[in-house]
């Protein structure tokens, strides 16, 4: 991934510019990932250099946002339907006791 990132930052720099290895493009990025992210609600305030920290730090989001490291198991209605599930896990879980439930209040109560 870093030889592939090397080779395409170096082809998009202009022939003056000093060819960079993927050592020191993964040290930069590292680097920049390791500072804390700007706070507040600057916005279009930041210098180059809050820019990129906070570029580094969106980009890293995205990585393990791909790898399955964020995950939300909520959904798109953001919780919406909890009430359901709660009855249907409810149902499955204590079909044979009338008033129990998952969450220790009776069926009657819990509507």
């Amino acid at each position: 991934m870093w030889i592939a990132l090397a080779a395409e930052y170096n082809g998009s720099k202009e022939p003056n510019w000093r060819e960079r290895d993927f050592d020191s493009l993964r040290r930069k990025f590292r680097k920049l990932y390791g500072k804390p992210k700007p706070t507040g609600n600057q916005g279009d305030r930041l210098s180059l250099r809050q820019q990129a920290i906070l570029l580094a730090h969106e980009a890293q989001y995205g990585i393990e946002k791909k790898g399955g490291v964020h995950t939300s198991h909520d959904g798109h209605d953001k919780g919406d339907d909890d009430a359901a599930l709660m009855d249907e896990v409810n149902a499955a879980l204590f079909a044979d006791e009338v008033n129990r439930t998952f969450n220790g209040r009776s069926r009657a109560n819990s509507v």
